[in-house]
This record gives C-alpha cells, sequence and structure tokens, in this order.
C-alpha cells in the first residue's frame, strides 16, 4: 500500500509542476512556406519570395530555409527594398540548413529571394520571425523519450525473465499485440477519418466528438481484449498458471513500449547527426524536450499503460479458466476508457504541457488501478488444470461411454 500511495502523491506532483511549469504567449508574428519546390530550366530569379517587416531599428529577425538542391545551384538573398542585397548564401547539391538571426537591420520593409544561373531543381521550406528562430536542442534530454521507454520496456521483461517467467509466453504476449494492433490500424485507416466527417458534420461538433471517442476506445477493446480473449478461449495456452499469465501480459505491454520507443530514436539521432535532414517542425517539437516534463511524459505514459496491458491481460487468463465473463467485460471496459482519453487527447491535440499531463494523470489513475487490481487478482487466480488431465477425464455420465 505504501508503493501506491508513492505512485499516487508523485503523479500528483508531476502534474502540478508541469501545470506551473506551462505558460500561454501570444502567437509569433511571422510567416511560412512548407513543402514548396522551386524546378526551372533556364535561370531565373524569385526577388520577392518573402516580404519581412522590421518594425524598430535593430529589431532581431530570425529565418530558416531547409530542404534538397536536387540539380543545380541556388542564392538565397535579403535585399532591402531599393533591391540592394543586405546578405545572401548558396547552396548546392543535396540537403541544406540555413538558421540565420540579423540583428543589424533598420526598421523597414526586407525582401528573401531566391536566385539561380542555370537549371535548378529544389525542394524546400522557408521560415520566418522576429527574434532568434532556435532549433537547438539539448542532446541529453533530446534522448530521453526513446531510451527511457526502451527501458520501461527492457525492466519488464527483466523483471519476467528474473522471475523465470516462460519466454514463450513472452512471446506470445508480443505477437498478440501486433497482430491485433495491426487489425486495428488497418481498420482504423478504412473507417476512423470518413466516420468523423460524419459524425461531426451530421450532430453538433462537440456530440460528433464525444460519440468518436467512445467508438475508438471501442476499437481498443474489440480488436485488443476480444480477439485476445477469443484466442486464448480456443488455445491451450489460455490454461496458464499465474506466472505464464503474467509472462503474457508483459509481452503485450513491453512490445508495445519497445516499438513507440524507436521513433522518437531515430528522429533524435537525425537531429544531432543530420540536422538538415529533419524538417523545421520536427525540429521545434524536439526543441520542447529541452523542457524535462516534456521529455518524461511518454516514459511516464508507457510504464503506466503497461500495467494496463498486464491487468486486463491476466484478466482474460482468469475469465478463461473460471469461465467468468464478468471478467473478460471488465477488461473489455477498463481498456476501452482508457482508450477513449487517448482518443480525446489525440483529437483535440496535447498543445501545452498543462494538457499533455493531464491526460498523463489519468493514464497514471489507470495504470495504479491495474498494478491493484494486478495484485488482487494473483491471491485469487485458479491453478489451472493441465490438458493431459482434462482429456483424459473419466466422463460425469456413465452412459456416455
Amino acid at each position: 500500500m505504501r508503493k501506491l500511495h508513492l505512485i499516487i502523491w508523485l503523479s500528483m506532483l508531476l502534474v502540478i509542476l508541469g501545470l506551473t511549469g506551462c505558460s500561454s504567449t501570444s502567437p509569433i508574428e511571422g510567416a511560412s512556406i512548407t513543402g514548396a519546390s522551386l524546378k526551372q530550366e533556364t535561370a531565373g530569379s524569385e526577388p520577392r519570395l518573402f516580404g519581412i517587416q522590421v518594425k524598430k531599428d535593430y529589431d532581431p529577425v530570425g529565418v530558416d530555409f531547409r530542404g534538397t538542391v536536387l540539380e543545380g545551384r541556388l542564392r538565397i538573398q535579403l535585399s532591402d527594398q531599393a533591391g540592394s542585397p543586405v546578405w545572401s548564401h548558396t547552396v548546392q547539391n543535396g540537403k541544406f540548413a540555413i538558421n540565420e538571426t540579423f540583428s543589424n537591420l533598420k526598421a523597414g520593409e526586407y525582401y528573401l529571394g531566391l536566385f539561380w544561373e542555370d537549371a535548378i531543381t529544389v525542394q524546400y521550406e522557408l521560415q520566418w520571425r522576429p527574434y532568434q528562430i532556435d532549433t537547438n536542442v539539448n542532446i541529453p534530454l533530446l534522448f530521453l523519450p526513446g531510451v527511457g521507454m526502451l527501458t520501461v520496456a527492457a525492466g519488464f521483461v527483466a523483471y519476467a525473465f528474473v522471475r523465470r517467467f516462460s519466454r514463450k509466453y513472452i512471446i506470445w504476449g508480443a505477437l498478440l499485440w501486433l497482430g491485433t494492433v495491426a487489425l486495428k490500424l488497418f481498420w482504423a485507416l478504412m473507417v476512423n477519418n470518413t466516420l468523423y466527417t460524419i459524425l461531426t458534420s451530421a450532430l453538433p461538433n462537440w456530440i460528433g466528438k464525444i460519440i468518436f471517442y467512445i467508438y475508438v476506445g471501442l476499437l481498443t477493446g474489440i480488436f485488443e481484449v476480444g480477439i485476445t480473449y477469443l484466442f486464448l478461449r480456443k488455445n491451450p495456452l489460455g490454461r496458464a498458471t499465474w506466472g505464464n499469465a503474467l509472462a503474457f501480459g508483459i509481452g503485450f505491454g513491453a512490445v508495445e513500449a519497445g516499438l513507440l520507443a524507436l521513433s522518437p530514436l531515430v528522429m533524435a539521432i537525425l537531429a544531432v547527426a543530420a540536422p538538415e535532414q529533419v524538417p523545421f517542425s520536427m525540429l521545434q517539437a524536439l526543441g520542447a524536450t529541452r523542457n524535462i516534463f516534456y521529455g518524461i511524459a511518454p516514459v511516464w505514459e508507457r510504464f503506466f499503460t503497461v500495467w494496463v496491458h498486464i491487468f486486463c491481460n491476466v484478466l482474460l487468463f482468469y475469465a478463461v479458466l473460471k469461465k467468468e465473463p464478468r471478467a473478460f467485460w471488465f477488461s473489455f471496459l477498463f481498456k476501452t476508457l482508457i482508450d477513449v482519453a487517448a482518443a480525446y487527447g489525440q483529437v483535440s491535440g496535447l498543445q501545452t504541457l498543462g494538457k499533455i499531463w493531464m491526460l498523463e494523470g489519468i493514464v497514471a489513475a489507470f495504470g495504479a488501478a491495474g498494478w491493484l487490481g494486478t495484485h488482487w487478482l494473483a491471491r485469487r487466480y485458479p491453478e489451472p488444470v493441465p490438458v493431459e488431465i482434462i482429456e483424459s477425464a473419466p466422463p460425469s455420465n456413465p452412459e456416455e461411454k
């Protein structure tokens, strides 16, 4: 019980700190072009691609220009109203990333233009804002989400190995997660966007969204819980000891944590090794991890979510062994509800630290309940009857002989 109290108090503390670390600011004026391309067979220019307004003398202005030169040489140039260049930079052959802050410009209108002297093929994105456009990242904190989630996955699997749980059940748990989630994603790709549009256009927007959140939660219940339950009922694996049931749940949750860690790890490696290959919007998102409460959120979420997976899966084994449908329906409802909250976060957006940690507080509550439920179930879990005993048992009715 002391461990549970520690988890709850730590959850509340981090949510409070996350809320206080979030401040609302006015939108920064500026402009941007994303996903643009330039393909010309002869020399030419776009001298006024961007207009940049400097309101006061020597107000700093940040410019970020990145992309890929596939053919030719390209000069990006900043000019004053008379067309006189005040700065220029030439790029060619491959990826490039230019990030400059100008603090020597007098008040007035300036223009950012592109110039080329021969055939040119370029893909690019371009932004300007008052003050510096910061693309720097804190390298140790940059790796926190990916490494942290991998550590969560490895920690649960290591625990299973130390306790000598069945590796076969760990692998089966991982395979069932992969299979059920693949089916759920396939369904979602075919249906979700269309359904969301229909619901939010045919009904009042807020009602349509609530129905959609419930629908997304039910998808998880149907695919991750329903299909797994049917598999365990029809397979001898469903008659598992408590340790094997735990191993299955650990495999189910750990593989999700491990795979979700890959994306932030790859982006972190790219941001360090080749920042010019990372889109500006992604660099901005990675830059948020300089606040440790952004970086630790996915690690926190994975830890508690693994407990949700463990609890829901051992409930399914319990339902199979005891022939207790209520255990199945409780597992179904439990996982559906947590994914209703997750769907709300994904659709409404988690732009601020406060919103992120409000959702993480909900995840922690479900995870703590899952941990408690797992311990409660451990004391009530029946010892499975071996398959060979079931098959060799005499019939209860002598006339059946």
